[in-house]
């Protein structure tokens, strides 16, 4: 519980045990008031079969994403420290259903966190080793 903040705050949830086929999400945020809001429905379909690598782990700075739907042209990256706090976000070319990302981060452990243009993500930790 973060309480009152001034600046934006970053959470994530995962569904351990989803249906299969389309599922819809959504959040609902409480304020200490008892005031709530809830974010916008999102769907999410888990019969998707596609087999998605990120290579080489450990990495000296060049990661590759392969397996990306061929339909994409480009993916929404984010890198997250340990604590989860986004240190760098960026937008990786496709081609050939492979996306290349370059990065200067410094040595350590990151969450790689990849989204396609129809919401779907996934979450790889990488390793930079310089």
């Amino acid at each position: 519980m973060n309480g009152n903040s001034s600046v934006a705050l970053n959470y994530a949830a995962q569904d351990g045990n989803p249906y299969s086929g389309v599922s819809y999400y959504r959040l609902k945020q409480t304020d200490l008031d008892g005031n709530y809001n809830y974010s916008k429905i999102v769907s999410v379909n888990f019969d998707k079969k596609q087999i998605i690598s990120v290579y080489p782990n450990p990495t000296t700075g060049t990661i590759f994403i392969s397996g990306v739907g061929t339909n994409e042209n480009s993916l929404r990256v984010e890198w997250l420290d340990a604590s989860g706090r986004i240190v760098l976000h960026e937008t990786a070319s496709v081609q050939n259903g492979v996306a290349t990302l370059n990065t200067n981060l410094s040595n350590g452990v990151y969450l790689l966190r990849f989204m396609s243009s129809d919401g779907s993500f996934k979450i790889q930790a990488v390793i930079i080793r310089k």
